[in-house]
């Protein structure tokens, strides 16, 4: 139960990942760009590194960042292929989605435990748990900016009074 739940917020997490990619009037990879600048800054400032730390933090971590995110797309597709097939998919394919999942979350967690690895190497150890805490708080201020965006987006439908 506690892999499906981690599997439910990865998911809504990459889904309010595209919705802010999604905004308007900017090229999907501008708003890749400016995503991943906040996210550079936030983590920057959090962990307060300095110039010579930054030069060999950034390129562990960017590498990090692009496996981790290659999962995660892969979790999401086997999301949406089961949730876009739920009625009609056979036991033996959900086994398949299933087992697919766990194996991405296998990887997930020894890509986790090498960068850890990696991490200790060019940051103190401090830092390297101010990383974790850094992108935990992130999450959560991406997450109070799509809820803010919500009512920005919304259309007045037939059942909404002016």
């Amino acid at each position: 139960m506690n892999k499906l739940n981690h599997f439910l917020t990865g998911i809504i997490f990459l889904m309010g990942s595209n919705y802010i990619f999604a905004q308007p009037h900017e090229g999907k990879e501008e708003r890749r760009d400016q995503f991943k600048a906040k996210k550079i800054g936030f983590i920057t400032e959090k962990l307060s590194l300095t110039s010579q730390e930054a030069q060999v933090f950034w390129p562990v971590y960017n590498e990090y960042d692009a496996k981790r995110e290659a999962i995660g797309k892969e979790k999401m597709e086997a999301g949406k292929h089961y949730k876009d097939n739920e009625a009609t998919i056979s036991d033996k394919e959900a086994e398949e989605i299933a087992d697919r999942f766990i194996n991405l979350e296998k990887q997930e967690s020894q890509l986790s435990e090498d960068y850890y690895k990696k991490f200790k190497t060019v940051l103190p150890i401090k830092k390297v748990l101010a990383l974790y805490e850094a992108e935990l708080q992130f999450r959560r201020h991406i997450l109070q900016e799509m809820k803010k965006g919500e009512g920005h987006n919304h259309r007045p439908g037939p059942g909404d009074r002016e």
